[in-house]
Protein backbone atom coordinates (compact mmCIF):
# COMPACT_ATOMS: atom_id res chain seq x y z
CA UNK A 1 0.00 0.00 0.00
CA UNK A 2 3.11 2.36 1.20
CA UNK A 3 4.07 2.26 -2.80
CA UNK A 4 0.42 2.86 -3.87
CA UNK A 5 0.34 5.55 -2.01
CA UNK A 6 3.49 7.45 -3.18
CA UNK A 7 2.36 6.44 -6.99
CA UNK A 8 -0.87 8.45 -6.54
CA UNK A 9 0.59 11.73 -4.25
CA UNK A 10 3.50 11.85 -7.26
CA UNK A 11 0.73 11.67 -10.32
CA UNK A 12 -1.40 14.46 -8.24
CA UNK A 13 1.22 16.39 -7.56
CA UNK A 14 2.47 16.63 -10.75
CA UNK A 15 -1.01 17.09 -12.55
CA UNK A 16 -1.64 19.90 -10.03
CA UNK A 17 1.46 21.11 -11.03
CA UNK A 18 0.94 20.91 -14.94
CA UNK A 19 -2.59 21.88 -14.55
CA UNK A 20 -1.44 25.50 -12.45
CA UNK A 21 1.03 25.95 -15.40
CA UNK A 22 -1.16 25.43 -17.90
CA UNK A 23 -3.42 28.28 -16.22
CA UNK A 24 -1.00 30.44 -15.96
CA UNK A 25 -0.57 30.13 -19.59
CA UNK A 26 -4.06 30.40 -20.58
CA UNK A 27 -4.15 34.03 -18.99
CA UNK A 28 -0.41 35.12 -19.87
CA UNK A 29 -0.24 34.14 -22.98
CA UNK A 30 3.41 32.95 -22.97
CA UNK A 31 3.42 29.01 -22.37
CA UNK A 32 6.98 28.56 -22.79
CA UNK A 33 7.93 30.98 -20.12
CA UNK A 34 5.16 29.86 -17.69
CA UNK A 35 6.13 26.11 -17.78
CA UNK A 36 10.09 27.01 -16.89
CA UNK A 37 9.17 29.17 -13.94
CA UNK A 38 6.63 26.80 -13.15
CA UNK A 39 8.38 24.11 -12.82
CA UNK A 40 11.97 25.51 -11.96
CA UNK A 41 10.03 26.44 -8.74
CA UNK A 42 8.27 23.02 -8.20
CA UNK A 43 11.94 21.39 -8.06
CA UNK A 44 13.38 23.97 -5.97
CA UNK A 45 10.73 23.60 -3.72
CA UNK A 46 10.89 19.90 -3.73
CA UNK A 47 14.53 20.08 -2.62
CA UNK A 48 13.52 22.65 0.61
CA UNK A 49 10.92 20.21 1.50
CA UNK A 50 12.55 17.08 3.26
CA UNK A 51 14.53 19.26 5.22
CA UNK A 52 11.65 21.73 6.87
CA UNK A 53 9.64 18.50 7.14
CA UNK A 54 12.59 16.82 9.70
CA UNK A 55 10.81 18.21 12.75
CA UNK A 56 7.43 16.43 12.00
CA UNK A 57 8.54 12.88 11.53
CA UNK A 58 8.04 11.93 14.84
CA UNK A 59 4.44 11.24 13.74
CA UNK A 60 4.72 10.56 9.99
CA UNK A 61 1.18 8.86 9.71
CA UNK A 62 -0.53 11.98 10.64
CA UNK A 63 1.45 13.91 9.22
CA UNK A 64 1.33 12.42 5.94
CA UNK A 65 -2.63 12.35 6.11
CA UNK A 66 -2.26 15.95 7.02
CA UNK A 67 0.41 16.78 3.81
CA UNK A 68 -2.13 15.06 1.38
CA UNK A 69 -5.25 17.31 3.02
CA UNK A 70 -3.36 20.18 2.21
CA UNK A 71 -2.32 19.29 -1.79
CA UNK A 72 -6.24 18.40 -2.21
CA UNK A 73 -7.25 21.87 -1.42
CA UNK A 74 -4.39 24.31 -2.72
CA UNK A 75 -4.69 22.08 -5.87
CA UNK A 76 -8.26 23.10 -6.23
CA UNK A 77 -8.19 26.22 -4.74
CA UNK A 78 -4.82 27.17 -6.61
CA UNK A 79 -7.12 26.43 -10.16
CA UNK A 80 -10.30 28.28 -9.17
CA UNK A 81 -7.73 31.35 -7.71
CA UNK A 82 -6.79 32.39 -11.29
CA UNK A 83 -10.49 33.19 -12.24
CA UNK A 84 -10.78 35.62 -9.07
CA UNK A 85 -7.94 37.17 -9.56
CA UNK A 86 -8.61 37.91 -13.58
CA UNK A 87 -12.05 39.18 -12.15
CA UNK A 88 -10.71 41.26 -10.07
CA UNK A 89 -8.50 42.67 -12.86
CA UNK A 90 -5.22 42.67 -10.51
CA UNK A 91 -3.30 41.98 -13.60
CA UNK A 92 -0.58 39.74 -14.71
CA UNK A 93 1.56 40.40 -12.05
CA UNK A 94 -0.42 38.80 -9.69
CA UNK A 95 -1.35 36.33 -12.05
CA UNK A 96 2.32 34.86 -11.66
CA UNK A 97 2.78 35.78 -8.18
CA UNK A 98 -0.46 33.35 -7.14
CA UNK A 99 0.71 30.65 -9.91
CA UNK A 100 4.33 30.61 -8.18
CA UNK A 101 2.65 30.69 -4.23
CA UNK A 102 1.15 27.70 -5.82
CA UNK A 103 3.31 25.67 -7.01
CA UNK A 104 5.83 26.57 -4.26
CA UNK A 105 3.33 25.25 -1.73
CA UNK A 106 2.87 21.99 -3.98
CA UNK A 107 6.49 21.59 -4.60
CA UNK A 108 6.54 21.63 -0.85
CA UNK A 109 4.37 19.19 -0.66
CA UNK A 110 5.48 16.34 -3.26
CA UNK A 111 9.03 17.07 -1.46
CA UNK A 112 7.60 15.64 1.56
CA UNK A 113 5.77 12.95 0.86
CA UNK A 114 8.74 10.56 0.21
CA UNK A 115 10.40 11.06 3.49
CA UNK A 116 7.75 10.51 5.40
CA UNK A 117 6.71 7.50 3.58
CA UNK A 118 10.24 6.26 4.19
CA UNK A 119 9.91 6.71 8.13
CA UNK A 120 6.33 4.83 7.99
CA UNK A 121 7.75 2.04 5.98
CA UNK A 122 11.70 1.65 8.28
CA UNK A 123 9.36 1.61 11.69
CA UNK A 124 6.37 -0.90 10.05
CA UNK A 125 9.46 -2.67 7.81
CA UNK A 126 7.26 -2.49 5.19
CA UNK A 127 8.65 -1.89 1.20
CA UNK A 128 12.89 -0.79 0.53
CA UNK A 129 13.05 2.70 0.25
CA UNK A 130 14.24 2.81 -3.35
CA UNK A 131 10.65 1.11 -4.52
CA UNK A 132 9.29 4.53 -2.41
CA UNK A 133 11.79 6.15 -4.97
CA UNK A 134 10.86 4.46 -7.85
CA UNK A 135 6.82 5.05 -6.92
CA UNK A 136 7.61 8.46 -6.72
CA UNK A 137 9.23 8.64 -10.35
CA UNK A 138 6.53 6.44 -11.96
CA UNK A 139 3.59 8.09 -10.86
CA UNK A 140 5.68 11.71 -11.85
CA UNK A 141 6.05 10.34 -14.93
CA UNK A 142 2.39 8.83 -15.48
CA UNK A 143 0.78 11.84 -14.06
CA UNK A 144 2.79 13.92 -16.77
CA UNK A 145 1.91 11.77 -19.51
CA UNK A 146 -2.00 11.46 -18.70
CA UNK A 147 -2.20 14.93 -17.82
CA UNK A 148 -1.08 15.50 -21.58
CA UNK A 149 -2.95 12.96 -23.70
CA UNK A 150 -6.25 12.51 -21.75
CA UNK A 151 -7.18 15.10 -18.92
CA UNK A 152 -6.10 18.45 -20.18
CA UNK A 153 -7.29 17.14 -24.02
CA UNK A 154 -10.16 15.70 -23.46
CA UNK A 155 -11.87 16.72 -19.50
CA UNK A 156 -10.13 20.38 -19.55
CA UNK A 157 -9.03 22.16 -16.99
CA UNK A 158 -11.81 22.08 -14.31
CA UNK A 159 -12.83 18.39 -14.59
CA UNK A 160 -9.20 17.27 -14.60
CA UNK A 161 -8.82 19.15 -11.37
CA UNK A 162 -11.37 17.49 -9.70
CA UNK A 163 -10.53 14.14 -11.36
CA UNK A 164 -6.94 14.22 -9.20
CA UNK A 165 -8.39 15.69 -5.99
CA UNK A 166 -10.82 12.63 -6.38
CA UNK A 167 -7.79 10.11 -6.50
CA UNK A 168 -6.07 12.57 -3.79
CA UNK A 169 -8.85 11.98 -1.21
CA UNK A 170 -8.71 8.03 -2.16
CA UNK A 171 -5.37 8.23 -1.04
CA UNK A 172 -5.97 9.94 2.45
CA UNK A 173 -8.47 6.73 2.79
CA UNK A 174 -5.30 4.64 1.85
CA UNK A 175 -3.28 6.76 4.72
CA UNK A 176 -5.66 6.09 7.40
CA UNK A 177 -5.83 2.40 6.31
CA UNK A 178 -2.36 2.59 7.69
CA UNK A 179 -2.81 4.25 11.02
CA UNK A 180 -5.93 1.24 12.17
CA UNK A 181 -3.64 0.62 15.05
CA UNK A 182 -4.56 3.98 16.51
CA UNK A 183 -8.35 3.07 16.37
CA UNK A 184 -10.90 5.59 18.02
CA UNK A 185 -8.54 8.16 18.12
CA UNK A 186 -8.85 8.43 14.26
CA UNK A 187 -12.81 8.18 14.26
CA UNK A 188 -13.11 12.35 13.55
CA UNK A 189 -10.16 11.72 10.47
CA UNK A 190 -12.03 8.98 9.07
CA UNK A 191 -15.03 10.81 9.07
CA UNK A 192 -13.46 13.87 7.32
CA UNK A 193 -12.04 11.75 4.83
CA UNK A 194 -15.00 9.92 3.65
CA UNK A 195 -16.81 13.26 3.72
CA UNK A 196 -14.35 14.67 1.68
CA UNK A 197 -13.86 12.03 -1.09
CA UNK A 198 -17.50 11.80 -1.48
CA UNK A 199 -17.91 15.94 -2.02
CA UNK A 200 -15.04 15.35 -5.13
CA UNK A 201 -17.05 12.67 -6.00
CA UNK A 202 -19.63 15.06 -6.29
CA UNK A 203 -17.85 18.05 -7.52
CA UNK A 204 -15.71 15.52 -10.60
CA UNK A 205 -20.09 14.64 -11.20
CA UNK A 206 -21.07 18.17 -11.26
CA UNK A 207 -17.97 19.93 -12.86
CA UNK A 208 -19.98 21.57 -15.58
CA UNK A 209 -21.94 23.33 -13.40
CA UNK A 210 -18.45 24.61 -11.20
CA UNK A 211 -16.91 25.54 -15.06
CA UNK A 212 -20.13 27.58 -15.91
CA UNK A 213 -19.72 29.39 -12.33
CA UNK A 214 -15.97 30.01 -12.93
CA UNK A 215 -16.39 31.04 -16.64
CA UNK A 216 -18.82 33.73 -15.87
CA UNK A 217 -15.95 35.20 -13.57
CA UNK A 218 -13.69 34.86 -15.76
CA UNK A 219 -16.08 37.17 -18.42
CA UNK A 220 -18.12 38.99 -15.86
Amino acid sequence: MIWIIKFFLAFSSMAYALLVAQSLAGFSQNSVLCYGVCFGLFLFSMSLSPVLIERYLKNPSRTLWSVQLILLFVGILGISGFFLVDHWRWGHGALWVWACLIIAIIGCIAGAVSPLLVKISLEKKLIPSAAILSADYAGSFLGSVVFVFLLYSLTGIIQAVFFVAALNAMCGVMILALMKHEGKALRFHRVAQNVILLAMMGMLRFWALIESVLIKFYTG
